[in-house]
């Protein structure tokens, strides 16, 4: 935290000439796709055997700095 208890918070804007629902499509990608385009994950893969994103499914990611999450699709 920061000296006035607040967190620090980093944010960055990239425009993408595509539509919006190949973004989507594309930031929901898990592996080798994801891997190539998104420097935070180093690893990542769906839960309880799931087998693609869909509401209620999780997913296991480590970053590249060793942090770990575990997410889940709630739409």
């Amino acid at each position: 935290m920061g000296h006035d208890g607040r967190v620090p918070v980093v944010e960055a804007t990239v425009v993408v000439p595509v539509v919006p629902e190949v973004a989507f499509a594309v930031s929901q990608t898990t592996g080798d796709i994801r891997y190539r385009w998104d420097p935070f994950v180093r690893r990542q893969h769906y839960l309880d055997g799931a087998a693609r994103a869909a509401k209620g499914v999780r997913t296991f990611t480590r970053s590249r700095h060793g942090l770990t999450m575990i997410s889940e699709y709630v739409s």
